[in-house]
């Protein structure tokens, strides 16, 4: 980042504050370039978070977010260029409690110092000292994202092929047995992974419904991630696993078992992303730059082979399904410890 771009960034800082009346609190570098997989070539991204007056909320005219592009053309951002958002503390507290990415990216940021171009540090001590009040195992937003990436390049056809044969061949030996509790059957879905080698939809243990305050392993059908308890009924694994293959949609069926054009990028997205989400599962923590950035950057540049690519996203992707299984995050981030920060921010 060259010294031009960060004082850009500075009078951006200075500018919003002085037209909207908020005080911005911590602005980072994110993007490649928290990641550690800039080029030469790339921009520098810009995120922080600031908070609003008292005045402003109480009259209900605070901002929830302020964005700004230093390129006003339609021409391709230059490494000279910069975007630069903010989010109010509201907001990004609500991007953490959806474990959404650009929340939780700048969360882990407040960690790798040389990053930082602007904080205040008695809100960047309270996150740093108080940053696992803030973490959950709702994983939706990320793992969405990172699917969300592998539409542009393919990865999905894999599941989808898998999915397909799963669903077609079980439907026609369960249809019959629609009130029957899925545990009745189990013969059957042994049966049939025993016969084919899957990767995505497996029997697997995880900890039941509690009763009298104690949870024990019990016996599921995962489907791509999907856990159905064994006392569900094999009409309803057979209509939720039906809505599933529909949601694949045309452009899935399409792309499996074909050749598409490689977007790297989207593939080094797919890849980075699905590695965040294992990192958080497994250590609570993402550390910047990231460990893997220099294989990501290569496979942004197109230095990889496809089928590599395919074969780990999948792999990480497979993984952070089991983790989730037995995470010890918890069902959703601390709201109560949230809202006293914001409250004293206010002042």
């Amino acid at each position: 980042m060259t010294k031009k771009v960060q004082e850009l960034a500075l009078q951006y800082v200075k500018e919003f504050e002085e037209a909207s009346g908020c005080t911005v609190l911590f602005v980072t570098k994110s993007g490649s370039k928290l990641y550690g997989t800039d080029t030469p070539a790339s921009d520098t991204d810009f995120k922080g978070v600031f908070t609003p007056t008292r005045e402003q909320v109480l009259m209900k005219e605070d901002l929830d977010h302020f964005t700004r592009d230093s390129n006003n053309t339609k021409v391709k951002n230059t490494a000279e260029d910069i975007d630069f958002s903010l989010h109010s503390t509201y907001q990004f507290f609500h991007q953490l409690s959806k474990s959404e990415t650009g929340g939780v990216d700048v969360l882990f940021s407040m960690f790798r110092d040389d990053t930082i171009v602007y904080k205040n540090d008695n809100f960047v001590e309270l996150m740093r000292e108080n940053y696992t009040e803030f973490l959950n195992k709702n994983m939706k937003s990320f793992i969405g994202y990172a699917l969300g990436q592998t539409k542009k390049f393919g990865i999905k056809g894999a599941r989808y092929d898998e999915l397909d044969s799963f669903y077609n061949e079980m439907k026609v030996d369960l249809e019959a047995f629609g009130e029957d509790k899925l545990e009745t059957k189990f013969l059957l879905f042994e049966k049939y992974f025993n016969d084919n080698n899957t990767k995505y939809i497996k029997m697997v243990e995880a900890r039941g419904p509690k009763s009298n305050g104690v949870s024990r392993m019990e016996p599921y059908v995962s489907v791509l991630g999907k856990l159905f308890h064994s006392r569900v009924t094999v009409e309803y694994i057979l209509e939720r696993i039906g809505k599933l293959y529909e949601q694949f949609g045309n452009r899935t069926k399409t792309i499996a078992g074909t050749e598409t054009k490689t977007d790297w990028k989207a593939a080094s997205h797919s890849l980075r992303i699905a590695l965040e989400v294992e990192e958080l599962l497994e250590t609570s923590f993402i550390k910047f730059p990231l460990k893997d950035a220099d294989k990501i950057r290569e496979i942004k540049m197109g230095n990889a082979v496809f089928e590599d690519v395919v074969e780990e996203v999948q792999d990480v992707l497979a993984h952070v399904d089991e983790l989730l299984l037995n995470s010890d995050l918890p069902e959703e981030s601390n709201r109560t410890k949230m809202n006293e920060i914001i409250l004293e921010l206010l002042g």
